[in-house]
């Protein structure tokens, strides 16, 4: 139950940012035709907008990067439990206590994985 409230929150909030961050967007497309049409804006007040307006977007990309982060971890580890369990035909299952990913390293930990045979005949 917790998994899933947790799929559905990571989902609702990388749909928000995405979202602001098609907002802000267009909110500086918007900006850079306003200064194009309007002459009397001070060099200064212009790199500000700018400036705050590249933050603001860096702020929502930086944040969209963060909720995939954290969906993904969430659903590796069942993804990689069905693909044993799968693979197996049903006969083994998997149990992880801690799933890791190193972004730069590209390598996958497996804390305290536990094989579980559920074949009744091997017994």
């Amino acid at each position: 139950m917790l998994k899933r409230v947790l799929h559905w929150l990571t989902a609702f909030l990388i749909f928000t940012f995405g979202f602001l961050l098609v907002a802000a967007l267009l909110n500086a497309l918007n900006f850079i035709i306003f200064i194009a049409k309007c002459p009397t804006l001070t060099a200064l007040s212009i790199s500000r907008k700018i400036l705050k307006i590249i933050a603001i977007a860096v702020c929502f990309v930086v944040g969209t990067l963060l909720c995939f982060h954290f969906w993904f971890i969430n659903h590796a580890e069942d993804l990689i439990a069905e693909l044993v369990r799968v693979e197996s035909g049903g006969k083994i299952e998997l149990k992880v206590e801690k799933f890791r990913y190193h972004w730069l390293k590209k390598r996958i930990e497996l804390k305290k994985a536990v094989f579980y045979t559920t074949d009744s005949s091997s017994i």
